[in-house]
């Protein structure tokens, strides 16, 4: 993924020894150019490159530092996890939330707040309403993949127990304790960049790729009820589709 010029240098080198490691250029097990030479071949000072190899190393785990030889391609210790947007919104929670990678849940609050505009709007809420918020973090080896939000009227969510919302999906224990059946989802997927929340969030530098996801669940009548705001380590997971041709091009 392609990160705006703004992003610092040292992020752009980041991102650029790791674009050459998942194409192949650089093979696990292979030594990195000497700094100096990075340097040269980037345009940057070896300064920027320090700082870049030492997130490489300490936050990425792409590479391997050992003082007097070079920084050597770490061998690769995860796999992605394939999201099939064809299937049903179960398959989607269960791989999204790597049920099948043993993720760990971690809990980062959960509060009443004044609505934030835009969560306002979309929930028809009047100015001056307020709304529960519920944050998660989903951890997988100790490593940070999603952090979740989710939001709705202080009067549902206070029916649903904090632990339910640890064990089961946000859509699973909504439903179940509150009463209201959702009839839709409405789903918006977008590339994003972590800021330095985000960041420390997510454990990854400033400017690192995610993946960042808006479900709308709409009861009845088609009225918006809940809302989560997902952002996803965009190294974990890939979103797939696959569609059939024979009907649209014969």
């Amino acid at each position: 993924m392609d990160h705006p010029k703004s992003s610092p240098l040292f992020i752009q080198v980041v991102n650029t020894i790791k674009a050459r490691i998942d194409a192949g250029e650089y093979k696990p097990g292979d030594f990195l150019p000497a700094y100096k030479d990075i340097a040269e071949d980037l345009g940057v000072s070896m300064i920027t490159v320090r700082k870049a190899m030492d997130i490489l190393a300490n936050e990425e785990g792409r590479i391997i530092l050992r003082q007097g030889v070079r920084a050597r391609v770490a061998e690769p210790n995860k796999g992605l996890v394939e999201i099939d947007i064809n299937k049903d919104y179960n398959h989607w929670v269960e791989m999204a939330k790597g049920k099948k990678h043993k993720s760990r849940i971690e809990l980062l609050d959960r509060m009443v707040i004044d609505c934030p505009p835009q969560i306002g709007k979309i929930l028809r809420l009047a100015p001056g309403d307020r709304v529960e918020r519920f944050r998660r973090v989903f951890s997988l080896q100790d490593k940070p993949i999603i952090y979740l939000v989710n939001y709705s009227h202080p009067k549902l969510m206070s029916r649903i127990p904090t632990k339910d919302l640890l064990s089961e999906s946000f859509v699973e224990s909504f439903q179940k304790n509150t009463g209201v059946e959702f009839r839709e989802m409405e789903q918006r997927i977008q590339a994003a960049t972590a800021d330095i929340d985000l960041g420390k969030i997510m454990k990854v530098s400033f400017g690192s790729p995610l993946i960042y996801v808006q479900n709308i669940y709409l009861g009845a009548n088609a009225i918006p009820t809940a809302i989560s705001h997902m952002h996803y380590d965009a190294e974990h997971f890939v979103y797939t589709i696959k569609r059939n041709l024979t009907n649209e091009f014969s």
